[in-house]
């Protein structure tokens, strides 16, 4: 028979035998994701150096399969002088999950191109953890550049947050901007929100005009353009806050009616009807 000696002997053999398969696979883990980080910053380097489209893509796409892994070896693709570098690296940020991925995604929103702050916002707009950036992305509705600011409003319309809603309805004061009145309306109008039929009804009298596309409308014309393999046509529309709040109110009640808003009765029975629609 053994020995209560011998038992617990036995016990702290199994308890080293435990602790040792447990830092093995520790160690395991930390080999493989250190093997995963030094890939990263090789195909990033390789990224930064390749002489066409295809390659870039491949690298592309190598880098944003790693996800968190890629995110170290963005930081320096962030600060290439190259617009399209600094995008292609956002969008590899765009499929990490980790904080510092959203934390260069809120930076990057300061970028000095276009297309590489609208990604970083449309991104940061995507993340699970959305809510957090609502901040961020609600000073990008007040930057001076019209695509920037739209693209900041329509991003709001992908956080699912009263937060959210929230700056979306304020956005439609007459002091903001025609293209920001304008895409939050047109926002609203997509997402259904009810709450914001005061608001809208409010804004069937305001004729300020907006000469160019919203950022649904962009991204229409691209999709077709890209389609039939031509670059996105030259061409804007003009747009009224008045007409789109109209659009809007008919897509969230169902309900529409013609009105003149120039003629204070005719402005006024519109008002009323919208008004009734709620009750």
């Amino acid at each position: 028979m053994r020995t209560q000696a011998q038992d617990n002997q036995a016990r702290r053999g199994n308890r080293r035998m435990a602790i040792a398969i447990g830092l093995m696979i520790v160690m395991w883990l930390a080999v493989v994701m250190s093997r995963n980080t030094l890939r990263a910053y090789w195909w990033a380097d390789r990224l930064a150096r390749a002489d066409t489209a295809e390659q870039q893509l491949t690298y592309f796409q190598l880098l944003a399969t790693h996800g968190d892994s890629a995110v170290g070896a963005m930081r320096s693709l962030l600060k290439s002088d190259d617009a399209l570098l600094r995008g292609l690296a956002v969008g590899v940020l765009n499929h990490a999950t980790n904080d510092e991925a959203g934390a260069l995604l809120a930076k990057s929103i300061g970028d000095t191109d276009t297309a590489v702050r609208k990604a970083a916002i449309l991104g940061l707009s995507m993340r699970s953890d959305a809510t957090q950036h609502i901040a961020r992305i609600t000073e990008a509705t007040e930057t001076p550049d019209t695509e920037t600011a739209m693209s900041a409003v329509a991003s709001l319309g992908n956080i699912e947050s009263e937060r959210a809603r929230d700056v979306l309805i304020a956005s439609l004061d007459g002091g903001r901007p025609a293209h920001v009145r304008i895409q939050a309306v047109e926002t609203l109008g997509f997402l259904g929100v009810d709450r914001a039929v005061p608001a809208l009804v409010n804004c069937l009298g305001d004729t300020t005009v907006y000469e160019g596309l919203t950022e649904n409308q962009r991204a229409a014309q691209f999709a077709i353009a890209q389609s039939q393999g031509l670059p996105p046509p030259e061409f804007s529309r003009r747009h009224t806050v008045s007409g789109e709040a109209a659009r809007a109110l008919f897509a969230i009640t169902g309900r529409d009616t013609s009105f003149d808003p120039a003629d204070a009765q005719s402005l006024e029975q519109a008002q009323r009807f919208w008004t009734s629609t709620m009750e």
